[in-house]
């Protein structure tokens, strides 16, 4: 049994006479090799999920990053 008759109206939900207060988030991922150890471990096809209002910062931050290893 879900709730069926819901409206969101800018920081809440309404639905079935209640109401819950909820925060909404603009993601993306950015594909990125993740180290996990200084023995090399890693995973080549990495993501890394960041709020979109961080992404530029995050990706040049990822590159200098990448130059180093």
């Amino acid at each position: 049994m879900g709730v069926k008759n819901y409206k969101l109206n800018d920081d809440k939900i309404y639905f079935n006479g209640g109401c819950i207060q909820v925060k909404l988030f603009n993601i993306v991922a950015i594909s990125t090799k993740i180290v996990y150890n200084k023995e090399g471990d890693h995973d080549p096809n990495g993501l890394m999920y960041v709020l979109k209002e961080n992404e530029n910062i995050l990706r040049e931050e990822v590159k200098k990053i990448h130059l180093h290893l």
